[in-house]
């Protein structure tokens, strides 16, 4: 049976930039826990452009690629990324499940064509606005109100990591509600692209709760890690090497060695405190050690 819902992946890269690599990892990892699935790459233009060499390696494990082309040859690599990130929607045809570049696939994600809500996506650091911490919860407000936006009575933040989405009328609405108020929050100087996904749910009140194997966010410590389909390693407080500004550099100019594509496949050796259950000394020299003959 072959998986209905594709899988899409948003790049943008600037020429000194390892996220290609970063892309690079998550879609090989897609691409063999999932060897039917349709993956979508979407990419601006620029970036199309420094897909070649080592570099174009990325190319053999999508099904198929988007060119976004920008009038503006000055927008920034960032505004790129988010505005075609926020208008998804509206370039692919069917069901979807989108995917952020500093992730690891698991395991199969078939499943995703047994979702029943029309988007689906995983609170923020896995938990209620209540229990974030109070330097994230003033945060959140002072960004939302840079864009004239009341956010003090938001009780579920969803991170935009990982969403299912459906090829269905109100998912199109929603969408355009965010493309929308993204490119307001970018010229109020907020770039994050989940507050402006928060406004466009108070407007239509469309996702639902999947389950947090979906999209495990690392440092949170989560005690599902074993069962994680996604494993999301963003950039704070990231303790996988294969994520590392020297692993990902070596890739820009080796592609993926056998080497790291066993790590890509035990992601949780790759991340040095949370190889068993408890963390002691000994492990830890052991990781440093394999780490450093690698």
């Amino acid at each position: 049976n072959w998986m209905k819902t594709k899988l899409v992946y948003v790049l943008t890269c600037a020429p000194e930039a390892t996220y290609i690599e970063q892309a690079l990892i998550s879609i090989w990892s897609a691409r063999h826990h999932n060897p039917d699935a349709h993956i979508v790459l979407l990419v601006d233009d620029l970036t199309n452009q420094l897909l070649v060499g080592k570099r174009a390696e990325v190319l053999e494990y999508i099904t198929e690629k988007v060119v976004i082309p920008f009038e503006d040859t000055n927008a920034s690599m960032m505004y790129r990324s988010r505005w075609i990130k926020t208008s998804v929607r509206q370039l692919i045809e069917g069901d979807f499940l989108f995917i952020f570049c500093d992730t690891i696939v698991a395991q199969s994600l078939a499943d995703a064509d047994n979702l029943d809500c029309e988007i689906g996506a995983v609170l923020d650091s896995h938990r209620p606005v209540a229990a974030f911490q109070k330097s994230e919860r003033i945060n959140l407000v002072k960004f939302a109100a840079a864009c004239n936006w009341d956010f003090s009575g938001v009780e579920r933040y969803y991170s935009s990591g990982v969403i299912y989405v459906k090829d269905t009328e109100k998912p199109h609405q929603f969408y355009q509600h965010w493309h929308k108020n993204y490119l307001h929050s970018s010229q109020c100087g907020v770039n994050i692209d989940q507050i402006s996904m928060e406004k466009a749910l108070q407007g239509v009140p469309i996702i639902s709760d999947i389950d947090d194997t979906w999209n495990t966010i690392m440092f949170i410590r989560p005690k599902f890690i074993e069962q994680a389909k996604i494993i999301h390693f963003p950039s704070l407080d990231n303790n996988s090497f294969l994520f590392s500004k020297r692993v990902l550099e070596y890739v820009k100019e080796n592609g993926l060695t056998e080497y790291l594509r066993y790590y890509i496949l035990h992601p949780l050796q790759s991340y040095l405190p949370y190889m068993k259950k408890h963390y002691i000394g000994p492990q830890f020299f052991r990781t440093v050690s394999v780490v450093a003959k690698g």
